[in-house]
């Protein structure tokens, strides 16, 4: 079960690896996700998910430098969530 609100913070991620290390950890995802952006969606929309009800971004500018492409999947998995009906709000910090 996760806190009412979690804050991650993404300005020291350097590779693909790390964020998903940090994403698996802080997320609580199971053993068994398939570490792709494909598992990532599923799981941040199953009904096994625990999403927090605010879920806070930090040092996404920094994220976005180094890994352009992990930085727009994972904006745009997490933007989606609302339209797949998981009550989270995403706030974005720079």
């Amino acid at each position: 079960m996760h806190p009412r609100e979690l804050e991650l913070d993404l300005a020291a991620v350097a590779s693909r690896d790390t964020l998903f290390d940090l994403l698996e950890r802080e997320l609580a995802f199971p053993g068994w996700w398939g570490r792709n952006w494909d598992a990532f969606r599923d799981c941040i929309t199953s009904d096994l998910s625990s999403m927090p009800a605010v879920l806070r971004i930090r040092g996404f500018s920094r994220l976005a430098a180094r890994l352009p492409r992990e930085a727009a999947l994972l904006k745009s998995s997490l933007d989606d969530l609302s339209a797949r009906g998981v009550a989270c709000r995403v706030e974005w910090a720079s």
